[in-house]
C-alpha cells in the first residue's frame, strides 16, 4: 500500500535511521493537534526532522515502530511483572454525568477511560489518543487531578503490572461517542455517585478524589 502511494522510497531512506517521524495518513490528524507537527512531537537523536504533513505520525527507531513498544517487551518477557505507566481521564457531560467504559479485556466491567503511554508519547498526549481510539471524541487535557501508583494488576491474559498513572481532567472538543472497537463493550455517562463499582482500586480512588473535589492527590 505504501509503495503504491510512493511512500516506500521515503520510508527506505529513513527506516533504519536511529529515529524519525513520518506521517502518512490523515486518520489521526485530531490526535496530536496544532499548526506544526514539531509542536507535539520531535524527532529523537536525529539532526534532521522529515515531515511529510500534518497528519498521523509513526515514530521509528532502528526500523521498529515503535507503538506496539509494549508488544514488543510483552514478546520477550512474557508475563512477569513491569511497572507500566498509564493514564486515567475524567470527562462529564453538561448535567455533569461521568463517562463510563464497559471494557473488553475484564468482561462486563466498567472503569474510566484509561491506557498506556507509548514510547515517545507525553501523558496528556496518551490521553488524547486514548479518547479518540476508545469513544471517538477529541478532548484536550484541562488539569491534573493527582497520580495513583498503588495498583498492581493481574489480566486475564496473565500479565501483571505495577500502575502509575496521573489522573487527568479532560473536555470535549469535538466528535461523536461511539464505542465501536476492540477495547470496548458500551459507554455511558453515569452519575457519580450512583456510578457501578470501577473494575479497579485506582479507578475507584481517581473517581472518589474527583466527587471529594480534591485534587492535587498522590501516593
Amino acid at each position: 500500500m505504501f509503495a503504491k502511494r510512493g511512500y516506500w522510497p521515503l520510508i527506505h531512506q529513513f527506516l533504519n535511521a536511529p529515529a524519525c517521524i513520518l506521517c502518512l495518513s490523515k486518520t489521526y490528524h485530531n490526535y496530536y493537534p496544532g499548526n506544526n507537527l514539531s509542536d507535539n512531537y520531535v524527532t529523537l537523536n536525529h539532526s534532521m526532522p522529515f515531515v511529510v504533513s500534518k497528519t498521523v505520525v509513526l515514530i521509528f527507531r532502528g526500523g521498529i515502530f515503535l507503538a506496539d513498544y509494549i508488544k514488543q517487551v510483552r514478546a520477550k518477557v512474557g508475563h512477569m511483572p513491569l511497572i507500566m505507566a498509564g493514564t486515567i481521564g475524567i470527562l462529564t457531560d453538561d448535567a455533569g454525568r461521568v463517562l463510563l467504559q464497559q471494557r473488553s479485556d475484564f468482561t462486563g466491567e466498567w472503569g474510566l477511560i484509561s491506557g498506556t503511554i507509548e514510547y515517545g508519547e507525553t501523558p496528556a498526549q496518551t490521553m488524547v489518543r486514548e479518547f479518540k481510539e476508545e469513544t471517538n471524541l477529541t478532548v484536550a487535557v484541562v488539569s491534573l487531578l493527582g497520580v495513583n501508583g498503588n495498583l498492581t494488576l493481574t489480566y486475564p491474559n496473565g500479565d501483571v503490572a505495577q500502575w502509575l498513572c496521573p489522573v487527568f481532567l479532560v473536555k470535549q472538543l469535538g466528535g461523536e461517542l461511539n464505542g465501536n472497537n476492540d477495547e470496548t463493550e458500551a459507554l455511558k455517562f453515569f452519575d457519580p455517585a450512583a456510578a457501578p463499582r470501577l473494575f479497579n482500586q485506582q479507578h475507584r480512588e481517581a473517581l472518589a478524589h474527583f466527587i471529594a473535589g480534591e485534587s492535587g492527590y498522590f501516593d
